[in-house]
């Protein structure tokens, strides 16, 4: 946090004093100066007159203060306070005091620290700035760095990676060098992001083919230029390299707490990830055809976006491709109605929604209700109160417990001022009553579709709903456990700018066991793609 930041966010007044004349005097023609930190760009300041005494922390080492007619230099060591008079051409006398924190180094990067080469890239030595400062941070942050990954082999791997780092860094080389370092902490919250923009420009010819990412290892086409490749043709092999290689070579860049989940995070990635360690001029890919069950290999030139536009051809229907955050279908004639619930954003919209939909059930006399998360990354988990109000069969609380951590480190990201440490609350009586028949409660059967991409406060939700036998959870296990990590900060890394989210607050959820951690188990599994098909057989069977 640079000086003038630490003073605009409320650093103290101590009282209104003369100034006195031993100390070192700065002069100036108005209340508005410039000072310098350790070297870097100066930055703007003013030195208000009331109260006649000002405090100012820094975490610098070398102060610069200039006015339009005189200059101070300060040299401050690390807990030690310097004062000086400053004085307007008014007459007007300030005592100014500078103190100087004990500073997180890698908060506060030199000037010569910062400096990047003239080709845009980044030396060895900061490099390794840049991610010590993640790591340091993560550490700071997150409740239980170690909770998956021994010390000694997260610290090992990270010694490792510093010590192989090339003289010429790019930004890509960093998120690659530090993205596995990320996701063996084994927290599917705390994860560093892939710098796209700079890699999947428009001028990159890139992989011209989109993949879908299966959980069994295997790729199938989504889309292909012209349709060279018939759509949901099950890959082979791609320039020699099998399907499950490729994305085994890939899982150590995604974090979750399980594989399925890992997977799942893999098909956002894919395009990225594969031009990252397997991009080439062309690729001989290799495929069955569904139709014809013939082994096809088919070569084609790396493409640029503007004309792969032009040329994919698009299966998907409009529902697969785009959608509300939530909405709803009924099928009077089948008697069910399906939720399509995507994100879990907000409660007021929720609300309204809920109301909505349930007003419609009620007067239709609907008594089949699916409630569709598999595709449902979380959210605000409040939002799934005001929905499992309506259905819950019985009073119920989302989570029993809760740690929370706070540091100087995550006050600074989130501008706030609680006091470090690490706080533990319980829940164990609090609950929350659903709604009564007057306020429209749903008394219908409900079945709820998950999948391993069902996360946060989709896992929430999904798992209090059946640990309070709201109805029939029908899909697969979630992403997302009964005891995880979650509520997250984003963290700038202070040389390359990569962003990485991190945790910093632990759940339990409703009456989970810390010795029994796994998803929502479903009570009837089925692959997620056929969830919704098994479900409509189960109504129209009447079981």
């Amino acid at each position: 946090m640079s000086f003038i930041k630490i003073f605009t966010f409320g650093l103290a007044t101590i009282a209104a004093i003369y100034a006195y004349p031993s100390i070192p005097v700065l002069k100036s023609s108005s209340v508005d100066i410039e000072y310098s930190e350790d070297g870097n760009a100066p930055e703007n300041l003013s030195i208000i007159n009331e109260p006649r005494y000002q405090l100012y922390n820094t975490h610098a080492h070398n102060i610069k203060l200039m006015s339009d007619c005189d200059t101070l230099n300060l040299t401050l060591k690390e807990l030690e306070s310097q004062k000086f008079n400053f004085i307007t051409a008014q007459g007007d006398t300030t005592l100014v005091e500078i103190f100087r924190d004990d500073a997180n180094s890698y908060e506060y990067p030199s000037q010569e620290m910062r400096k990047k080469n003239p080709n845009g890239k980044f030396g060895k030595d900061q490099a390794i700035f840049d991610i010590s400062a993640l790591m340091h941070a993560i550490s700071q942050i997150h409740p239980d760095i170690y909770y998956a990954c021994p010390q000694i082999k997260l610290v090992t791997a990270t010694k490792a990676v510093l010590d192989n780092l090339p003289d010429s860094v790019s930004r890509i080389d960093i998120y690659n060098a530090a993205a596995p370092l990320v996701a063996m902490i084994g927290d599917g919250h705390t994860h560093l992001s892939f710098p796209y923009n700079d890699l999947l420009t428009e001028e990159l010819y890139r992989m011209p083919v989109l993949f879908y990412v299966q959980q069994d290892g295997t790729l199938q086409c989504r889309m292909s230029p012209n349709d060279i490749i018939p759509y949901k043709s099950r890959i082979l092999s791609i320039n020699g390299h099998k399907p499950e290689d490729i994305i085994n070579s890939m899982l150590p860049y995604e974090s979750g707490e399980r594989k399925h989940f890992r997977i799942m995070r893999i098909q956002t990635d894919f395009p990225a990830l594969f031009q990252l360690l397997y991009g080439a001029d062309s690729y001989d890919i290799e495929y069955i055809d569904p139709v014809t069950n013939q082994v096809t290999t088919t070569t084609i030139k790396a493409m640029q976006w503007g004309d792969l536009c032009k040329r994919w051809i698009s299966h998907e229907t409009k529902n697969q491709v785009v959608s509300d955050d939530y909405s709803y279908t009924v099928d009077s004639i089948n008697n069910v109605a399906i939720m399509d619930f995507r994100s879990f954003t907000d409660t007021e919209k929720m609300s309204a929604f809920a109301d909505s939909m349930f007003t419609e059930l009620r007067e239709k006399n609907i008594g089949n209700l699916i409630i569709d998360i598999r595709n449902n990354g979380g959210g605000n988990s409040a939002v799934g109160d005001t929905l499992l109000r309506y259905i819950a069969p019985v009073p119920f609380r989302q989570f029993d417990r809760v740690i929370i951590k706070t540091s100087n480190l995550l006050n600074k990201i989130e501008d706030a001022d609680d006091l470090p440490g690490v706080y533990l609350f319980e829940n164990t009586d609090d609950v929350i009553a659903p709604r009564t028949e007057e306020e429209k409660h749903y008394n219908g059967k409900i079945y709820l579709l998950t999948s391993n991409f069902t996360f946060s406060s989709a896992a929430d939700f999904s798992w209090v709903f059946k640990e309070i036998g709201a109805g029939t959870v029908i899909g697969e296990e979630t992403g997302g456990m009964n005891v995880c990590f979650g509520d997250i900060t984003i963290y700038e890394m202070p040389l390359s700018g990569l962003r990485c989210s991190i945790s910093y607050k632990r759940f339990w959820q409703f009456n989970a066991d810390e010795n029994d951690i796994h998803g929502t188990l479903p009570d009837i599994e089925v692959p997620a793609q056929d969830a919704l098909e098994k479900t409509l057989q189960l109504i129209k069977t009447g079981k």
